[in-house]
């Protein structure tokens, strides 16, 4: 189409974008201008930008990150109770009211699980003797060679007929003097007996030592 057959404010606008389009240089795609426009979706909306130390990893592959694994502790298992652990018998006096016989049985049974023995001590709560022997048990030092080698039963024999014979049955003699011990091993045999040999020194090293005498 000539020039002369178009109008001449058409003809000027065309020449003037022409000179403008030659002044700004080429447009390829490797020009700076084009560079620092974002990517845009066919909607016109800008794509967001993914930064390498942000980016997911494929799986398999090493994170982009320079930084140390973060390592999540595993929940601190429950303490396994012990399978020996049996509950603190009270050496303070003795019960009138207690099932000796079953308390018996069941010291010689944890016994034969534990391998220790079992302390039988006879006597009364009027007993000057014997609450003398209760203060030794209180004592730290046999009272930890009393958890580590023996069950402990105590027995009180103030008007018991069945208590008494009980004792019987680990000694068969007429005439008692308490307090009785009799130290018993797993199979209810008797290891030692006090109404035969006489009561240990009624003191702490003479005690502890007469315990540790008849332990397993």
């Amino acid at each position: 189409m000539s020039l002369a057959r178009r109008p001449l404010g058409t003809v000027l606008a065309a020449l003037t974008a022409a000179a403008a389009l030659a002044a700004c240089g080429p447009t390829d795609s490797g020009s700076s201008t084009a560079a620092a426009a974002p990517p845009s979706t066919a909607a016109g909306t800008a794509l967001p930008v993914l930064q390498p130390s942000t980016a997911s990893a494929e799986p398999g592959t090493a994170s982009p990150s320079t930084s140390a694994p973060v390592r999540t502790a595993s929940p601190t298992a429950s303490p396994t109770p012990s399978a020996t652990k049996r509950s603190t018998v009270s050496l303070a006096g003795y019960n009138p009211k207690a099932n000796s016989q079953r308390d018996i049985d069941a010291a010689l049974a944890l016994a034969k699980s534990d391998g220790r023995r079992v302390l039988l001590d006879f006597g009364t709560n009027e007993c000057g003797v014997c609450r003398a022997v209760d203060g030794l048990f209180a004592k730290s030092r046999i009272r930890t060679t009393l958890d580590a080698s023996y069950h402990v039963v105590k027995i009180d024999l103030a008007n018991s007929r069945t208590n008494m014979a009980i004792l019987s049955h680990y000694d068969s003699s007429h005439g008692f003097s308490t307090p009785v011990l009799i130290i018993v091993d797993a199979q209810g045999k008797v290891v030692t007996n006090t109404n035969r040999t006489g009561l240990p020194k009624l003191t702490e090293t003479g005690f502890d030592g007469f315990l540790r005498q008849w332990a397993k």
